[in-house]
């Protein structure tokens, strides 16, 4: 099934008997399938088009990536191409496109067919993609992936990587094994890399393991802003104000790599549940959109000190913590 809904590409493995809460996944193969297999769910962003909310590519819900995903990506443009062969074949390909001028390039295929797919074992990776946030000029981190094999068996296998950035130890083993995934932002300006790993072997297909690479401003320094207006205008920092009535309350700023930002309201522990939970930007602590904020209303809590923490999660992991203390009077 193929879908054309939001600003990022995501595929399934094969799924039967799926419902709101429920699926059962038939495949753990990564390039071929058949009816027997059941539904393959594939959503393709629009070519060209970015998110009205975050202004980007939009983030991803959930990290790791949930056990049905087969592969996904918001680091480009994505354009679908289906061929029907005669021969009882559907063949998908998903091409990504960066909009600088760059050609086109295949970023994930995948295909049905009425007779057997080959009953050659292939390399895999778990998880089977990873991502990375750094500061500009900041140190190299490191991941851990194990490479297997699909029919369980032994294989010599060697690793190879494509992008400067990217380095892997060790270069050869024996599967069932694991590699360290070093990305280093050394040398690299603000903006968003992508890479891959490809392991083969002899007598196998080869595995390949998407990397993506967020490299921040340098010295990024997250805080908690305040205005009295919807659209976020004439904003101070909150901490030390005193306020009365609805105020907006927003982190700052949007920058790149940040997975959600957990909002909550004297629980400057964070224990429970937060009050909001906010996925796109701008990251609001009532919620709002693009345009407008939701308020938050002082006149909910007493007069005197209060606290506002946001968590800001980054999606390549790691997590910075902002406190602002401020008054109420009402």
């Amino acid at each position: 099934m193929i879908a054309a809904h939001d600003q990022a590409y995501e595929r399934s493995y094969p799924l039967k008997d799926v419902t709101s809460s429920s699926w059962t996944r038939t495949s753990s193969a990564t390039d071929c399938y058949t009816a027997a297999d059941g539904i393959t769910w594939v959503k393709v962003s629009p070519g060209g088009k970015l998110s009205n909310i975050s202004g980007g590519f939009s983030p991803f819900g959930t990290t790791p990536p949930p056990s049905w995903t087969a592969y996904r990506d918001n680091t480009s443009h994505v354009f679908a191409r289906v061929r029907v062969g005669a021969a009882g074949t559907l063949a998908f390909e998903a091409w990504g496109v960066k909009g600088d001028g760059s050609p086109a390039f295949l970023k994930d295929s995948f295909r049905y067919t009425t007779g057997a797919c080959s009953t050659t074992p292939a390399l895999g990776f778990t998880p089977n993609a990873l991502s990375f946030t750094a500061q500009q000029g900041g140190s190299a981190a490191s991941k851990m992936a194990t490479l297997a094999a699909s029919d369980g068996t032994t294989a010599t296998f060697t690793v190879s990587e494509n992008a400067s950035w990217l380095s892997i130890s060790p270069a050869t083993g024996q599967t069932p094994g694991t590699i360290t995934v070093t990305a280093d932002p050394t040398g690299l300006a603000p903006g968003t890399y992508s890479a891959s790993v490809t392991a083969t072997a002899t007598g196998y297909t080869s595995g390949t393991l998407p990397v993506t690479l967020t490299v921040t401003a340098a010295g990024t320094t997250y805080t908690l802003l305040v205005s009295k207006s919807p659209n976020r205008a004439s904003s101070v920092a909150l901490a030390g104000t005193t306020m009365s009535g609805s105020i907006y309350v927003f982190t700052s700023p949007n920058t790149a790599g940040i997975a959600r930002v957990r909002f909550f309201v004297d629980n400057p522990q964070m224990t429970g549940t937060p009050r909001q939970t906010e996925s796109n930007p701008p990251y609001d602590l009532a919620g709002g959109t693009t345009a407008n904020a939701n308020p938050f209303d002082t006149r909910t809590i007493a007069n005197g000190s209060h606290t506002i923490t946001a968590a800001i999660d980054f999606t390549a992991g790691g997590t910075q913590v902002v406190n602002a203390s401020f008054s109420v009077s009402n």
